[in-house]
């Protein structure tokens, strides 16, 4: 997995967005990769895990954009930030015995509190994700006036095609977790062709301008993570894994079920994992693409729609809700929570129907 995640980020320097569609853009130099040689095994595995972070939970990736740029972060949102209420987006279920049952992400309902006013779900999703995780939110967008979706495409590629390859590093890693994994992936199950789904978020070159306007780069953001993992690592009370256990997980006989064990415990730091990514003043990978999100809110509460869905990663549901509560004086009125992994060991029987079970969108 180490030598995997060293060429994963010799060769892609390039943005880590959460879910990318069409070619690939290179912002700012490369860099020396952080495992050039196995001098440091603590300093491998923290990068292992910082990559696995990048394609699983950021895609894991606020003021409004403008004609395609990104605003800074202005001081007001850094402290609705701190003033926002403490809500979970994902959680580990756990039996009697502490042991992890499941991963599970949250949708929280908002509200501006009045009769027939403004209501804003804010999905958490996973990228990558148990078959039944998808058919249940298929399931629930149903019910919303619109659902505001994800993804860093061109015009021609905003609602994603089952089956739909694409060259970019990130989704090519994205892809490779659901094998390793024995997990979907999101962009071929989610019904994006619903009259109701509404794409919001920035193209290619928005992303790229708002980067470069922030002086980032796929590095930028990287390092923010690495330097984060070997902190965690180092405090030693955290859940980092560390390279022996990487390792072995791969070549465990129960490989998927280890994995999922081992990465889960990483994504429920979103707290942290956020903060490290965000950096003093935000990302475009994160508060960039939501201020996108944003502007698209306003103009579909503007079309008179007051049940709307927010559907984007769990680590951009922070920045969500601290704005929400600002600039739309939106509060949390409840939570639902959905499986998304199951980190129980999976019997013969359990496989057998999972494999038999039918695409949610054909």
């Amino acid at each position: 997995m180490l030598r995997h995640a060293d060429r994963f980020v010799r060769r892609h320097a390039s943005p880590a967005v959460s879910l990318v569609e069409g070619p690939q853009r290179v912002v700012g130099p490369q860099r020396e990769s952080p495992c050039p040689r196995p001098r440091s095994a603590a300093r491998c595995a923290a990068a292992a895990v910082a990559t696995l972070w990048f394609a699983a939970a950021m895609a894991v990736g606020s003021l409004a954009a403008e004609n395609g740029k990104a605003a800074p972060v202005e001081k007001p949102v850094a402290e609705a930030k701190q003033a926002a209420p403490a809500v979970e987006f994902i959680r580990i279920v756990r039996d009697d015995a502490k042991q992890p049952v499941s991963l599970e992400t949250a949708v929280v309902r908002l509200s501006d509190g009045k009769p027939g006013g403004v209501r804003v779900a804010l999905v958490a999703a996973i990228h990558v994700a148990e078959h039944g995780y998808y058919t249940e939110l298929n399931r629930r967008f149903k019910q919303y006036d619109a659902v505001l979706y994800e993804l860093v495409a061109p015009p021609e590629a905003q609602v994603p095609v089952k089956g739909q390859k694409s060259s970019h590093p990130v989704s090519l890693l994205q892809r490779g977790m659901k094998q390793m994994l024995d997990l979907e992936f999101q962009l071929d199950l989610i019904d994006y062709k619903a009259a109701n789904m509404v794409h919001a978020d920035m193209s290619p070159d928005e992303f790229s301008r708002a980067m470069k306007e922030r002086g980032e780069s796929f590095w930028t953001l990287f390092w923010r993570m690495m330097n984060h993992a070997m902190a965690q690592q180092a405090k030693s009370a955290g859940r980092m894994p560390n390279d022996w256990e990487l390792i072995s997980a791969l070549f465990d006989r129960k490989r998927s079920h280890v994995l999922k064990r081992m990465l889960a415990e990483q994504m429920i730091d979103l707290d942290g994992m956020t903060t490290a990514l965000e950096g003093p003043n935000g990302s475009a990978l994160v508060s960039g693409r939501n201020g996108k999100a944003l502007e698209v809110l306003e103009k579909t509460l503007a079309q008179g729609k007051r049940n709307v869905a927010i559907f984007y990663g769990a680590a951009h549901m922070p920045d969500f809700l601290a704005r929400l509560s600002k600039q739309f004086d939106l509060r949390p009125e409840g939570t639902d929570w959905i499986e998304a992994w199951n980190l129980q060991a999976k019997t013969p029987e359990a496989k057998r129907a999972a494999a038999v079970e039918s695409p949610a969108n054909q």
